[in-house]
């Protein structure tokens, strides 16, 4: 379960937008990054996936991926709120329903 690599729900709502194919693996890998490892997005933008000593180089993230990675991460950020508010609000569910009992 992915509760034993992470507690923070954001960042299991990104993996499991991945997992079900909601999301691009790259611009995910971007996302992730930023929220796990605190990469700003000019990081992540700037970041080389192969330099070589002639010149050459490829970025990791292309503009367009960066762009949906800044969407992603704040979809997934709001799923985790969603869920940390069902959460409270089962756990009020059943305080009332144990008050309930002991009366």
């Amino acid at each position: 379960r992915i509760e034993r690599f992470t507690k923070q729900q954001h960042v299991i709502e990104l993996c499991k937008m991945l997992g079900n194919g909601q999301v691009p693996r790259n611009a995910a890998q971007a996302a992730a990054w930023h929220m796990t490892d605190d990469l700003t997005w000019w990081q992540l933008a700037a970041k080389d996936r192969i330099r070589l000593s002639n010149g050459y180089y490829r970025k990791y993230f292309s503009r367009r991926e960066i762009g949906l990675a800044v969407r992603i991460a704040n979809e997934a950020l709001r799923r985790g709120d969603l869920f940390r508010e069902w959460q409270k609000s089962q756990a009020d569910e059943v305080a009332k329903l144990e008050s309930l009992s002991n009366q």
